[in-house]
C-alpha cells in the first residue's frame, strides 16, 4: 500500500548531525551545561537537572 507521507532527508541528516554533536559533548564533558543558566537553557527545570550532575 502506498503512503502519501514524505521524508525531509535534509532535515533528517541535520538532526542526525545535531544529535551526534550533543552526544559528543556529553561524552567529553561530565556536565556540558556547566555555568549555563535559564537565559541560555530556557528552563529552570533543565538548569536544575544539569546542576544535579555535579
Amino acid at each position: 500500500m502506498l503512503s502519501d507521507q514524505t521524508a525531509d532527508i535534509g532535515r533528517i541528516k541535520q538532526s542526525s548531525k545535531s544529535l551526534a554533536s550533543i552526544h559528543r559533548e556529553f561524552t567529553r564533558n561530565a556536565n556540558p551545561a556547566e555555568g549555563l543558566g535559564v537565559a541560555t537553557l530556557g528552563d529552570q527545570g533543565l538548569v536544575d537537572v544539569f546542576d544535579e550532575l555535579r
